[in-house]
């Protein structure tokens, strides 16, 4: 049961978390940090303690 929920929730969370993290990694990528940086790293911590 916990795979499926995982797997329910995790394809509305790539839609919409994807923009984020894209941004997020160019910004890495050019060595800024803004406040993608602390979102991305929200969302993915959130994920992280969820499953």
């Amino acid at each position: 049961m916990s795979s499926l929920s995982l797997l329910i929730a995790i394809i509305p969370f790539i839609h919409v978390s994807y923009p984020i993290v894209k941004v997020d990694f160019n910004s890495l990528a050019h060595k800024n940090l803004d406040m993608d940086v602390m979102y991305t790293m929200g969302i993915l911590v959130a994920l992280y303690l969820v499953y």
